[in-house]
């Protein structure tokens, strides 16, 4: 093989190899696929009512969750963790601005021992486990679902405005 040649090869194997461990580490490159997070950059989360505020932002460098930063519906910010090799404690938000849940993450998981999470009512009150499910499934006496996540407005049921058992029309209160 002639010696330009070769040098030309080497060059090529040394640029494809610094860009394997270069590309990730440039800021705006940043995939997420299959769970798995490839590259630098950010992602951000929105309530889902209008006018869609930021919920979160979570901040990666080389494919590694580095921090993440939870805010209210006015843009406060109520909650951030640098993450050292995935161990911290995240929040759950509801979609009316509070935190849910404080889960304790060793690793990226939370294996769900006792003491890994803290339950919290819409005033940032420690509840058990029991209150703070009877509270979510009451909707904590508000009449709305503050944690709601479908992406759009439920069908309309038909059969609510038909009177009971004669399928015509209810007249109006």
């Amino acid at each position: 093989m002639k010696r330009s040649t070769l040098i030309a090869v080497a060059s090529i194997v040394t640029v494809i190899v610094a860009a394997y461990f270069i590309v990730p580490r440039i800021p705006g490159t940043l995939r997420i696929q299959g769970g798995k997070a490839w590259g630098t950059g950010t992602r951000t989360y929105y309530y889902k009512r209008p006018p869609k505020p930021v919920q979160l932002i979570e901040y990666y460098h080389a494919g590694t969750l580095t921090r993440s930063e939870w805010f209210d519906l006015q843009g406060k910010l109520v909650w951030s963790l640098d993450w050292k090799d995935g161990d911290g404690w995240g929040v759950y938000m509801r979609q009316d601005g509070t935190i849910r849940i404080k889960v304790l993450y060793d690793n990226g998981v939370n294996d769900n021992s006792p003491g890994t999470k803290i339950y919290l009512d819409p005033s940032g009150n420690e509840v058990s486990k029991e209150q703070f499910d009877e509270g979510e499934k009451d909707n904590w006496g508000r009449g709305l679902d503050p944690y709601e996540f479908r992406l759009s407005a439920p069908a309309p049921d038909p059969a609510a405005d038909q009177t009971p058992g004669t399928g015509e029309p209810k007249e109006p209160d």
